[in-house]
Formats: C-alpha cells, structure tokens, sequence
C-alpha cells in the first residue's frame, strides 16, 4: 500500500507540470510561426521563442513568463521594429 500511495501523489504532483518548448520564428517561413506576436500569443509559461535574422516589423505583447531570444548573436542579424511607432517594439506586463 505504501508504494501504491507513494505512486499516486508522484503521479498527481508531475501530471500538471509541462515541459517548456522552443518555438521558432522566421519571417523567410521554415519555422512554427512568421511573426513574433503569433509565437508569443500560443507560447506558455516557460517557453522560449527563438527569432531567427531577419527584419520583423510588429509590435509585440508579451503577458507571460517566457523567453525571446535571437538566433544570432549578432544583434545586426535580427532586427525588430515598431509597425506603430507610437508604441513601444515590446509591451511587457
């Protein structure tokens, strides 16, 4: 019976947890999404959003506790510019 019980509070603790994932962007296709915006709006808690070079032109709401990230180190590769530039590139909340 202790095994059994032990089994079924790991089971309960761990059923609820997701693994975080990588969701790429790539505005030349090739990827799971072509704007930043799309990725960050279906992405979860935990997740990272890889943006790979290229010239994305968006404004972009971020809600969650995630991760944006370039491909490239270089920050000449991958440039992200306000579609409205009245507002900010990036909106965190």
């Amino acid at each position: 019976m202790g095994v059994l019980t032990f089994a079924l509070i790991f089971v309960i603790i761990f059923s609820g947890l997701t693994s975080a994932k990588v969701i790429s962007v790539n505005d030349g296709g090739d990827s799971d999404y072509l704007k930043i915006e799309n990725a960050v709006k279906k992405a979860n808690v935990g997740d990272t959003i890889l943006v790979y070079n290229g010239t994305y032109v968006e404004n972009i709401n971020i809600n969650k506790e995630l991760t944006v990230t370039s491909f490239s180190e270089n920050a000449d590769d991958c440039i992200v510019r306000a579609e409205d530039p009245i507002n900010n590139v990036f909106n965190i909340t």
